[in-house]
């Protein structure tokens, strides 16, 4: 029995033990992130710093900084434009003062920066929402930051920063006094201010002035297409016709060209008979010709020579019997207009007489 009690107390140490860890784990205060504080200027690299809380307990090495992950941006909404690839996150513990220094390479020229900070450390992960406001060079809200030396931690050799790109205020001097270098940066930075100003307003007045001569291209060519459409009618005045007279040639195929024949057919026929009326009136107005007139000569009938017909008797034989109404001629009478040829004196004309 007593040879349980050593097992039990070790077990129950391992429990207190434990119970404590935990205990001390959730009394360490937790580590958070501040606000962000810019210190450039527009068309400068970026200069700003995060301030860390309750950063006191924590050793190098024990901080990782750096952008969200592609889907935390998605959830959040943010777009991950490519500038923010060339930020880069420095954690500088300073004691009480811990910040994380948040620089760039390349001039920004966007006028603000949205983005997604994830800070890793042993007791979790933050993730925090952050939006900079960049002011033109020589607003007055703009700090120049300090030059005072960073702690790095856990630094790369890409993550270096040149102090010499951001404005420094030399600490040697009074805090009155303004280095002479920085003043002229200032100035060349305003002066390129003004020349990018003074650029964006040239491409300004280039953009109106291509889009009036694009307006009076367009207004050009509608003129055109108007004035082709006024003298296509002109030129095509003639064409409609056939294209009417088309279809009726078509349906009236088996009927018009009797109809014209008929026609052209009455026509003359009425001019026929409009010619002949006038050969007769012109035949009747003509005068009489003046024909002498002859005596008809007088013609004495001869008698005719009698000859003795001996009677012949008649034939038993024949088939064909002869009336006598068949043996009687049939004389007709020749009537001759004498206006039509005058008779020939020499040789008296016979007048045959019924016998």
């Amino acid at each position: 029995m007593f040879k349980c009690y050593p097992a039990a107390w070790r077990h129950y140490l391992h429990v207190l033990l434990t119970s404590g860890a935990l205990c001390y784990s959730t009394a360490t205060p937790a580590l958070g992130l501040g606000e962000i504080s810019l210190h450039s200027a527009l068309n400068q690299p970026l200069v700003a710093e995060i301030a860390l809380l309750d950063a006191q307990a924590l050793a190098e090495g024990e901080l990782s900084v750096g952008l969200a992950t592609a889907d935390e941006f998605n959830r959040a909404g943010i777009e991950r434009v490519g500038l923010l690839n060339d930020l880069r996150f420095t954690p500088v513990l300073r004691g009480e003062r811990s910040v994380i220094r948040v620089t760039s390479n390349k001039p920004v020229n966007e006028p603000f920066l949205n983005f997604l900070l994830q800070l890793d450390q042993p007791q979790g992960r933050v993730v925090r929402e952050y939006t900079v406001l960049i002011d033109p060079p020589g607003s007055p809200g703009i700090v120049p930051l300090a030059d005072v030396e960073p702690v790095p931690v856990a630094r790369s050799p890409a993550e270096d920063v040149v102090p010499a790109q951001s404005p420094v205020m030399s600490s040697s001097d009074g805090p009155g006094v303004v280095d002479p270098t920085q003043e002229q940066l200032a100035a060349s930075v305003l002066q390129n201010q003004q020349l990018q100003l003074s650029i964006d307003e040239l491409r300004a007045g280039l953009q109106t002035r291509d889009d009036q001569i694009a307006r009076q291209h367009q207004q050009f060519s509608e003129l055109q297409a108007q004035l082709a459409e006024a003298r296509q009618p002109r030129s095509e005045a003639v064409a409609p016709l056939p294209v009417a007279v088309a279809p009726l040639s078509e349906n009236g195929k088996d009927s018009t060209p009797w109809r014209l024949i008929a026609l052209s057919g009455f026509g003359g026929l009425l001019l026929l008979g409009l010619f002949l009326r006038d050969q007769r009136r012109q035949v009747a107005d003509l005068p009489e010709p003046d024909v002498p007139h002859q005596p008809l000569p007088v013609i004495e009938p001869r008698p005719l020579v009698e000859r003795s017909i001996e009677p012949i008797a008649p034939d038993t034989t024949d088939r064909l019997p002869l009336k006598n109404d068949d043996l009687s001629m049939d004389l007709q009478w020749e009537l001759v207009n004498p206006f039509d040829s005058a008779p020939d004196p020499a040789r008296p004309t016979a007048i045959n007489a019924d016998r």
